[in-house]
């Protein structure tokens, strides 16, 4: 109930339809100060449980209020219309009829701002992420809901920094010369490693596998990208917990498998705590080479709760570590809440995880296990693995497609 409450102050906060009063996150931190003392004056245990309640909203509530001005108090605004700008490369990458730019700029206050830029493919070679270029753009505002009450793009854009977009007319100038930072090593790392799929493999798949290793998916061919949306399978592209977990869970099993073949070492240390921390490693290489977006380090924080939980002896797939994995995302982006993506990762685990919770305790196989016979075993667990993916399938898909209802 805490965590939840916590959720709906960012939420309350969120959609307010104006920026409300400083003095909103004070008052509910004072009123859960003279509840929590009429809790112990009357001994009410209830009463407790409602104070912590409404500490955790009032602590959200002020912790999304000031995320959210330092937001717009630190990052500058852009300026619109054509117009010779100074920046830096941040990124850029092929698109199947040109190519795409985040250029880093400063206002006239020294504020640092991003805007998105569109160009040629051509262009490309001239300059690499942490380049410094200046260049003639028409910068626009960002768009608006393409429904009335539809999906407004430019609240993740605020909060990513990004302040405008727009069409680069002419690359005037180029300087490489300074040093580089660690994102713009590792940006250039994914970009060399996309070009290296899309160079040795065909003109369909090599887009395709690059977008599953590096995040780099603009390349796609508008074909194979339709062909993957008519199928239901477009959510593949992107970067996600699917992806995370696969990689992550086949390094943890294969570690676990290799361990086995060695009885004096099963038998005699519990492998699989460095195998938690060898699969954590190698997920956390992958989050920075698929550029950590967003859906990825969503997915990286609840993988990382789940391995943390192996370290300390703790049962990995609760419905408690799901609930710290979402407190952890929140604090470290409150805006997520209002997202597509956080709302069906998280209800789908969630749905999951509580299912097979009450199918675990109620579940009296391994009782009667040895009296059944080889057959009735085989039979038995290719009933249970078909019966569990189907289940999975059924459960995943119906609570995220009430929200895909929803939302979309």
């Amino acid at each position: 109930m805490v965590i939840c409450g916590f959720v709906l102050a960012i939420v309350f906060f969120l959609l307010w339809p104006h920026e409300p009063s400083p003095f909103i996150a004070p008052t509910m931190l004072a009123a859960t100060a003279l509840i929590y003392a009429a809790a112990r004056y009357i001994g009410s245990q209830s009463l407790r449980r409602v104070a912590y309640i409404l500490l955790a909203m009032g602590l959200s509530f002020g912790w999304a209020q000031t995320r959210t001005y330092n937001e717009a108090t630190q990052t500058g605004e852009a300026v619109f219309g054509r117009m010779q700008v100074s920046g830096m490369v941040e990124w850029h990458e092929a698109q199947a009829r040109g190519s795409r730019w985040d250029i880093r700029l400063q206002d006239a206050q020294g504020r640092f701002f991003m805007v998105r830029l569109y160009g040629k493919q051509a262009d490309l070679v001239r300059a690499q992420p942490g380049c410094g270029i200046t260049l003639t753009a028409d910068i626009q505002p960002l768009p608006r809901p393409i429904l009335i009450g539809g999906y407004d793009p430019r609240r993740d854009a605020w909060f990513a920094g990004r302040r405008g977009q727009g069409f680069m007319r002419s690359i005037d100038a180029v300087d490489c010369t300074q040093n580089l930072a660690l994102r713009h090593y590792l940006a250039r790392g994914r970009l060399a490693l996309a070009c290296y799929y899309r160079a040795h493999m065909s003109p369909q798949t090599g887009p395709v596998a690059a977008a599953l290793v590096t995040g780099v998916r603009a390349a796609i061919d508008k074909s194979v990208r339709d062909a993957f949306r008519h199928s239901g399978l477009a959510h593949m592209l992107a970067i996600s917990g699917l992806h995370m977990a696969l990689f992550a869970g086949s390094v943890y099993a294969l570690l676990r498998l290799l361990a086995a073949l060695s009885p004096r070492l099963v038998l005699g240390r519990d492998v699989r705590k460095p195998c938690a921390i060898i699969s954590l490693s190698a997920a956390t290489g992958y989050l920075f080479l698929s550029g950590a977006g967003v859906a990825t380090q969503r997915a990286y924080i609840m993988l990382a709760i789940f391995f943390l939980a192996i370290l300390l002896d703790r049962p990995a797939i609760t419905m408690r570590n799901v609930l710290w994995a979402a407190l952890l995302v929140l604090l470290w982006q409150p805006h997520a809440v209002l997202q597509a993506g956080f709302q069906m990762s998280f209800s789908a685990v969630m749905a999951l995880v509580a299912v097979y919770e009450a199918w675990r305790q109620r579940d009296m196989l391994h009782l009667r296990w040895e009296r059944l016979s080889l057959a009735q075993q085989f039979w038995r667990r290719i009933w249970r693995y078909g019966s569990a993916l189907f289940l999975t399938s059924l459960i995943a898909g119906s609570v995220t497609g009430f929200i895909a209802i929803v939302r979309f």
